[in-house]
């Protein structure tokens, strides 16, 4: 039994999804760790720009740390949003890259930026990771608490499965060349 139904697809999933993102600033990037960690899959919350129209999630890191490692030694990551608030969860799984691009840094650049970054964006120990988004879930439903008892109590005294919002799965596919040629949608019944 799924808590969230799942619809037909339509185009309106990818609007969705990248709307969900966009109203929430601070994501888990989940990367593979290195081979002589004991932790097969490592978490960490970060501050994330998702970019809509390049299909991508950046976020500014610190070059010493490990993620930039770990993306090396495997680029597939996974990035999650979990807001139980407002009923927002969303997995999105793609290949990251290391990049180092001033004019990049500086058009992402906030006031939350430079509390965890002092030397401002020309500071050559900032990375950039881009996240190629290639697969997303998202689930969506109504935060009302009154509405999900109702509907709970609803379900359980009709004997039917509770449906507290939609759930659904994108994928994005690319052409040869790396451009974003289409997307196709799937849900599970």
């Amino acid at each position: 039994m799924s808590l969230f139904s799942r619809q037909p697809s339509s185009t309106d999933s990818q609007d969705q999804l990248w709307n969900l993102l966009g109203d929430h600033n601070t994501f888990m990037l989940v990367t593979k760790s290195s081979p002589r960690d004991s932790t097969p899959v490592r978490a960490r919350p970060m501050s994330g720009y998702p970019r809509r129209d390049e299909q991508r999630i950046w976020f500014l890191a610190h070059k010493d740390g490990v993620k930039d490692d770990e993306i090396a030694m495997n680029p597939q990551v996974c990035v999650t949003l979990s807001d139980p608030g407002k009923q927002h969860f969303v997995s999105i799984s793609g290949k990251a890259l290391v990049k180092h691009d001033l004019a990049r840094k500086r058009d992402l650049w906030s006031v939350a930026a430079q509390a965890w970054f002092p030397d401002g964006p020309e500071d050559t120990n900032i990375v950039l990771l881009c996240v190629d988004v290639e697969k997303g879930e998202f689930w969506d439903g109504n935060p009302n608490p009154i509405i999900v008892a109702f509907k709970m109590a609803r379900a359980v005294s009709e004997g039917k499965d509770v449906d507290l919002g939609e759930n659904e799965k994108v994928t994005f596919e690319r052409d040869p060349t790396g451009t974003r040629t289409s997307l196709s949608f799937s849900s599970r019944h």
